[in-house]
């Protein structure tokens, strides 16, 4: 993974920049951007090793990536960082380990109103409920997010939602 390590050097050493003015306030200057530019190369490292398989090396990119947006005070990054987690538990079929990270994840997006965020994660946490035969926890994630993609008009995740509640009924 030589090219990941040139995208993290490039990204921190060189000091990408990562729109300073996006950030919440904890994570403004020139030590947050850097910081943060160097979150956002160990989430795309852990994006990077779950497209090939390697779960493993994800999570701990992503674990490592974390630590760094809850230092910045980076709440929505921090949701896909336990979201990222998470994926990689279910790529290795450690669901029980999966859905404690989908629900921190689901807490921080509740709490920051990104109700389609909160959509997307509670598809994955009924995938996980209804992989472990819990049937009707699974059925309520489903629903959950059935509504909100409805009424964005998302119809791909909505028929996605739908067809696996038509699964778990």
């Amino acid at each position: 993974m030589r090219s990941a390590a040139a995208l993290l050097w490039i990204l921190v050493v060189v000091g990408a920049t990562v729109g300073v003015g996006a950030l919440s306030s904890p994570a403004r200057g020139e030590e947050g951007a850097r910081r943060a530019a160097e979150a956002r190369a160990l989430t795309d490292l852990g994006a990077g090793a779950s497209r090939e398989g390697k779960a493993a090396e994800a999570i701990e990119y992503h674990r490592k990536a974390l630590a760094i947006y809850r230092e910045l005070g980076l709440r929505a990054e921090e949701a896909a960082s336990l979201t990222g987690i998470g994926d990689a538990l279910a790529y290795l079929f450690v669901f029980e380990a999966a859905i404690p990270k989908y629900e921190e994840a689901a807490r921080l997006y509740r709490d920051l109103g990104d109700e389609v965020a909160l959509a997307r994660v509670g598809v994955r946490l009924g995938r996980a409920q209804m992989l472990l035969g819990r049937r009707e926890t699974a059925a309520r994630h489903f629903e959950d997010a059935l509504k909100v993609f409805t009424r964005v008009g998302d119809r791909e995740r909505a028929e996605e939602a739908r067809a696996l509640l038509n699964r778990v009924r």
